[in-house]
């Protein structure tokens, strides 16, 4: 019962958190093994089923297997365009307060509003560039209401910026330490705090209004999630 009290305080502050400033999506790392995958090919086909494996390479995914009328089915990156998973266990809960948040978002972007609506975080088949090597995986994007030329990418290896733990529950309270960030059709690149404080301008290019509100920030990594809500806004294509 204390845990629960401890959790729920916990919640509330994240609430009022994302409520008063922008921020990406949670990145996910559990699953629900009863609501259905939702799976879009490069071809155009469109499958789902129920999560019976995932499989992971650098931390991403590279293929996932499911299970439908048609028995399980083991799907690779090169074949899948980008597919929605529903969160699992106390995920769901994060998850519920960024919907409160973003709802209003989603329809100006290329994401599906009721999959979003619903809780389901949003994957595509990338490439990313990680020590100068090219790979290809399945990442989950999180700047869900701002997703149009800047992409931002979810990094399963990078630690967060800041959180506590009611109870021996972690809640998430700022930035990861990394994420990969694609441009355009080019290969997602690999940001840390530091890196982005040197270089993040670059990625808004001649977006005024985006480099003035980056060359403006108290705190350039916190507001990261703004400067690329504000070329979303103002300058996506």
């Amino acid at each position: 019962m204390k845990n629960i009290k401890l959790l729920l305080a916990a919640l509330a502050i994240s609430f009022t958190f994302q409520v008063g400033a922008q921020s990406f999506t949670t990145g996910m790392d559990g699953f629900s093994r009863k609501k259905p995958a939702k799976i879009t090919l490069k071809d155009g086909t469109e499958v789902q089923g129920l999560i019976k494996k995932l499989k992971r390479k650098r931390g991403n995914f590279v293929s996932i297997t499911i299970e439908n009328d048609n028995g399980k089915v083991e799907y690779l990156s090169d074949k899948i365009q980008h597919m929605y998973l529903a969160p699992s266990g106390l995920q769901k809960i994060s998850s519920a307060i960024e919907t409160a948040t973003t709802v209003d978002k989603w329809s100006k972007t290329d994401l599906d509003p009721g999959l979003m609506k619903d809780g389901y975080a949003f994957f595509e088949t990338t490439e990313f560039k990680r020590k100068k090597k090219v790979f290809t995986g399945i990442l989950q994007l999180v700047n869900t209401s701002s997703a149009g030329d800047i992409r931002v990418y979810f990094d399963p290896l990078a630690r967060e910026g800041a959180s506590f733990s009611p109870g021996g529950i972690t809640v998430a309270g700022g930035l990861d330490k990394s994420y990969y960030v694609k441009q355009g059709d080019a290969p997602a690149v690999y940001y840390t705090k530091k890196e982005y404080k040197k270089e993040g301008a670059k990625l808004y290019g001649d977006c005024k209004e985006a480099v003035e509100k980056y060359n403006a920030s108290e705190s350039v990594w916190k507001e990261f999630p703004i400067h690329v809500q504000t070329y979303f806004d103002h300058c996506n294509k």
